[in-house]
């Protein structure tokens, strides 16, 4: 099985030499274990979850079913990517990326004893989860290092439509609360107060920074978003035919944010942005 992603917005991957850009197999591995279970931790149990977890994304003395290669690098033409979502104004603080519209593919290879039709399905349902809501590499939840499917563009209704018809189906038997998914995570997709679509990432990036996040941080007077050592806010950037738009997603475990972002909130009452709410 062979995916071709297309790089939406600069994605920060490197190994051991912070300003060399690399694509490594471990490191999208791991966004898609977590991809994995973001989805199928609001359906199963712990432990059923901990068990089909590791049957096909490996345990410590258990190997790995699924295999990934990486085939078709991009370019290696860095550019530099400003960590504090696109803010220039401190130009020390950066990394190399990989630019946007460079594109790559994973070979994906499965092994036995295993269903290679079950491990398959996960495999495409955890792909759907990182294209449409996440992204690879270093400040990812800061909307970087979007990735959708290469030459697939659809209007933005359509994607909306898709993807609230989707996250419906997993209605029934959410069960875990201690991590971030599907159960416990609403999720909106952000356009401008018009409804209309930025024409660039960076437009996209720049006003999800300085009208939402620093607004956000600013109201609930603190510096960083954070509960324990993870963030519960999740801010990505995707595109359409029509142009970009932001993806939203907000662990209701950190109380004091989400009821700041609940749509009818006093939050949203300026209408610097127009919020579709796709999970609730």
């Amino acid at each position: 099985m062979i995916t071709r992603f297309r790089i939406i917005t600069p994605l920060i991957m490197s190994g051991a030499y912070k300003d060399k850009v690399e694509i490594r197999e471990q490191s999208i591995k791991g966004l898609l274990r977590w991809w994995f279970r973001f989805y199928k931790g609001g359906i199963l149990s712990l432990e059923e979850l901990r068990e089909i977890e590791g049957k096909i994304w490996g345990l410590q003395e258990l190997a790995s079913r699924i295999k990934l290669k990486i085939k078709n690098k991009p370019s290696n033409n860095p550019i530099d990517a400003y960590l504090r979502m696109n803010d220039k104004s401190n130009p020390n603080i950066k990394r190399k990326a990989f630019p946007e519209n460079g594109n790559f593919e994973v070979e994906f290879r499965f092994s036995n004893p295993f269903d290679e039709n079950i491990v398959k399905k996960e495999l495409e349902e955890t792909i759907w989860f990182l294209i449409n809501f996440g992204g690879l590499g270093a400040r990812w939840r800061r909307a970087f290092g979007s990735v959708q499917l290469d030459n697939e563009e659809r209007n933005f209704d359509d994607i909306f439509q898709e993807v609230e018809n989707k996250l419906s189906s997993y209605s029934r038997g959410f069960k875990n609360s201690d991590f971030m998914n599907i159960s416990n995570t609403a999720i909106y997709f952000i356009t401008k107060k018009d409804g209309s679509l930025w024409s660039s990432w960076e437009n996209c990036m720049n006003d999800l920074r300085d009208n939402f996040y620093r607004r956000l941080k600013k109201e609930l007077g603190i510096n960083k978003i954070q509960l324990g050592r993870t963030s519960p806010l999740i801010i990505q950037i995707k595109r359409a035919k029509e142009g970009y738009y932001g993806v939203i997603l907000i662990w209701k475990r950190s109380e004091r944010v989400y009821e700041k972002l609940k749509p009818s909130s006093e939050f949203w009452k300026d209408k610097n942005f127009k919020t579709k709410e796709v999970l609730k």
